[in-house]
């Protein structure tokens, strides 16, 4: 489950765009709730509750990644990440962790 919870966000973002400071924004920039179809871009936090509203996944991402990261997605995502690139890079070391 939380293996294939992050390779659906990896798979996420290979079609969406990434923001900061909001969880999801529409095509002009303006933020909009994550489940709202005029959204366009995601940051980490909107993308893992977009994904889990699709597939009806109940697992803990954001625990998931503290327990991992040793800090929130919505701080690593808004402060410790530049790019979606960077963003997809740090989710694929996920994918390598023993407990995962």
């Amino acid at each position: 489950m939380q293996k294939s919870h992050v390779e659906k966000i990896i798979q996420f973002f290979e079609t969406h765009d990434w923001t900061k400071h909001k969880y999801a924004r529409d095509a002009m920039g303006g933020a909009v709730n994550y489940t709202s179809r005029d959204a366009t871009c995601f940051c980490l936090m909107g993308a893992s509750l977009r994904v889990a509203d699709s597939t009806r996944d109940t697992f803990d991402f954001e625990k998931f990644f503290i327990d991992t990261f040793h800090m929130p997605p919505t701080q690593y995502n808004d402060y410790g990440c530049a790019s979606k690139e960077e963003l997809i890079e740090k989710l694929k070391s996920c994918l390598m962790k023993d407990f995962i």
